[in-house]
């Protein structure tokens, strides 16, 4: 860390995540600046049902972080995974959603398969007076930078519990009719 207080990575990230909020209001806006026009009027009706439902999906939530990591290529650039598509005026991702193809290698890449990563980043964040403040604990995590075996280990005793959770018996007379059985993977 700096001598003068914040990581200059913390600093960016928290300087994207404002640039990002500013992109997805930028696309609220473009949305409902939209004017409808129709050959009737019951269609005119749908389209603007379906405007207004796309300028409402387009709200910020002051609550929920746009991005949770990072994903560095080596060739493609940075891009940051987040619950959510968002991009610039010029159509350019700044977020790209957790579902899109480019984000699999945040959930699938390892020191055996790196996917082609370089880093993956994990971000935590804490909220402060409704609005997001990213903090330092940055997991750094594929690749050449190693992986977190305390982290499966983790994963792996709460998966053990939750099974046997879901071994036992349900109580009174269900347990005789009905029992449920899970298999490990």
């Amino acid at each position: 860390m700096p001598a003068g207080g914040e990581d200059p990575v913390i600093r960016a990230e928290r300087a994207h995540l404002i640039r990002s909020r500013e992109f997805l209001q930028l696309m609220r806006e473009s949305v409902l600046a939209i004017n409808p026009m129709a050959g009737d009027r019951v269609s005119l009706e749908y389209l603007k049902a379906d405007l207004y439902r796309r300028a409402e999906s387009l709200r910020d939530i002051p609550d929920a972080p746009l991005f949770f990591g990072r994903l560095d290529y080596d060739e493609e650039g940075s891009f940051h995974v987040g619950r959510r598509h968002v991009h610039d005026q010029d159509g350019t991702p700044v977020v790209i959603d957790w579902r899109a193809p480019v984000s699999r290698p945040f959930y699938r890449a390892s020191q055996a398969d790196p996917m082609g990563l370089v880093l993956r980043r994990r971000f935590g964040f804490a909220r402060q007076s409704r609005r997001d403040k990213l903090v330092g604990g940055i997991m750094r995590d594929v690749g050449m930078v190693g992986h977190s075996t305390r982290h499966l280990d983790t994963r792996r005793q709460r998966t053990a519990r939750i099974l046997a959770c879901a071994r036992r018996p349900l109580p009174g007379n269900a347990s005789k009719k009905r029992r449920i059985n899970v298999q490990p993977r």
